[in-house]
């Protein structure tokens, strides 16, 4: 028996990053919602102060690095995060 050596991912897809991280931020849409009726609208100002941060952020690494900033800034990375950050912490909370 001759075993295959080959290396991940096994699965094949044909959707890119940036399509995956869209979806992922459509989805969260609801929850923010949510929490945007339970708490209020800081909320709303803590995910743009944290997706403007993430995305400033990434582009100022990126120029350190000599890499080019449009395109991984079209990839919306940086933008899961800043909202993943966002939502995760208290609304309101002292920046």
């Amino acid at each position: 028996m001759v075993f295959r050596i080959a290396s991940s991912p096994y699965t094949h897809n044909q959707r890119q990053t940036s399509r995956i991280m869209l979806l992922v931020v459509i989805a969260a849409l609801p929850g923010i919602a949510a929490q945007t009726w339970f708490f209020g609208w800081g909320t709303l100002f803590q995910i743009v102060l944290a997706a403007i941060t993430a995305l400033v952020a990434e582009a100022i690494v990126l120029r350190l690095r000599k890499q080019s900033v449009a395109s991984h800034l079209q990839d919306y990375s940086a933008l899961l995060t800043g909202l993943l950050l966002a939502v995760s912490i208290p609304p309101l909370a002292p920046w």
